[in-house]
């Protein structure tokens, strides 16, 4: 397994091709403002560049998958996450499991009782949503991805 790579899905569900649409819904992106952590491999490499006009991705480190597991990760029943249920999984606390999924040792749907994605808000400024990362925009592979995670947490 290599390292993790966070996804955010940018665009919406209206006029979306239905084949990029059940990329989406693989990938556990059902709307707007949702992430996930994937592996680092060929098959999703190619699902996130057929979707790469709705979606953006970049590396995950541990410090923004800490980040989004203390604030926006949740367990069925919508309860937050607790250092707790981090022991209850093998791990000493959250940032070890952060360190472990960075890593790509455990995937987030492997977790029993965590939901494999984190609901965001918002970002707070904006972003054009539009171009693609290299054209001025923030879709497709984006390395200044965790600061914009980081307003919409």
């Amino acid at each position: 397994m290599g390292k993790a790579i966070l996804v955010l899905r940018i665009k919406g569900q209206v006029n979306v091709p239905e084949d990029v649409e059940n990329t989406l819904k693989r990938l556990r992106l059902y709307r707007k403002n949702f992430a996930t952590l994937v592996d680092d491999n060929d098959n999703y490499m190619g699902m996130l560049k057929k979707c790469m006009h709705y979606i953006a991705w970049c590396e995950a480190d541990s410090n923004i998958i800490e980040e989004l597991l203390r604030k926006r990760g949740r367990k069925v029943g919508d309860k937050g996450l607790t250092d707790e249920d981090a022991k209850a999984w093998g791990y000493k606390d959250l940032s070890f499991l952060a360190k472990a999924l960075g890593e790509g040792k455990v995937k987030l749907k492997e977790l029993k009782g965590l939901k494999p994605f984190f609901r965001l808000n918002s970002p707070k400024g904006g972003f054009n949503t539009k171009r693609l990362y290299p054209q001025r925009g923030v879709l497709g592979k984006n390395p200044e991805l965790p600061e914009i995670v980081k307003t919409m947490l």
